[in-house]
């Protein structure tokens, strides 16, 4: 079930979901140019977002690494609907620990000039382990759905080979009647790494990106590339902001 064949013309939203999957936490930000020390940071802040990019850890490359990757293109779904894959966790066999990432992006269209609340389609990520089912994994840090983003990550850790997790994607409130999305998922052995642990449960109202369950990466990289993956999704945002614009003009 795990591949990535035949996909020839991936989508911008899938390219950006694989690049968001995998990124990594850093310890810290070096600003010691300009400070003399480094910036504290913790999963999904201002300063290294979903962290940093690393593609070796994106998809499977032979001989190379251990990641299993399946990937969901231009998917549609209604307004109110519900969508759910069933992934099963593919290991080598001597993997103690598996981790499991997926995450979901889709195209915004331009909000209004100033608007406060400026996500007009609204998609919820969670992801629930068959071996655990009262545990519910939502996206980006939080202990509830995210109202603000179009790009959620569910990291689900300490899983073990053959272990199956339920993905699911809820149109919680659409502002047209469909709405397409890219959605990856990938599995890689953790054993002897140092990870974050994301594990949110809903026991608390959720807050806007703060991630309750910090933790640290593996290494500590300068400020430019810990921020490459909010450049990405800023850049997204204009391109859709300036062809509104150039709508309304003409």
């Amino acid at each position: 079930m795990w591949q990535v064949d035949g996909i020839t013309d991936p989508s911008a939203a899938l390219v950006k979901a694989v690049l968001m999957n995998a990124a990594q936490y850093i310890n810290a930000v070096d600003n010691s140019p300009n400070t003399g020390s480094d910036t504290p940071v913790k999963p999904y802040d201002d300063a290294q977002g979903f962290g940093r990019v690393s593609l070796i850890d994106s998809l499977r490359l032979a001989d190379k690494n251990d990641v299993r990757t399946m990937i969901w293109d231009r998917e549609v779904i209604n307004n109110l609907a519900l969508k759910s894959y069933d992934v099963t966790i593919e290991t080598p066999e001597d993997c103690e620990t598996a981790q499991l990432r997926t995450t979901l992006v889709w195209a915004e269209p331009g909000s209004a000039p100033g608007c406060r609340a400026c996500l007009t389609n609204d998609l919820d990520l969670t992801a629930i382990s068959h071996q655990d089912p009262a545990t519910v994994y939502y996206p980006n840090g939080l202990s509830g759905p995210d109202r603000i983003n179009n790009a959620e990550r569910v990291i689900v850790s300490g899983a073990s080979n053959g272990d199956t997790v339920t993905i699911s994607v809820d149109a919680h409130n659409l502002s047209m009647e469909t709405m397409t999305y890219a959605l990856v998922a990938t599995t890689v052995c953790i054993d002897g790494r140092q990870v974050a642990d994301e594990s949110s449960r809903p026991s608390k109202p959720p807050s806007p990106l703060d991630a309750t369950s910090a933790g640290s990466g593996p290494v500590k990289v300068a400020a430019p590339l810990a921020v490459g993956l909010i450049v990405i999704s800023c850049l997204t945002f204009l391109t859709s902001f300036a062809a509104s614009m150039l709508h309304v003009l003409l």
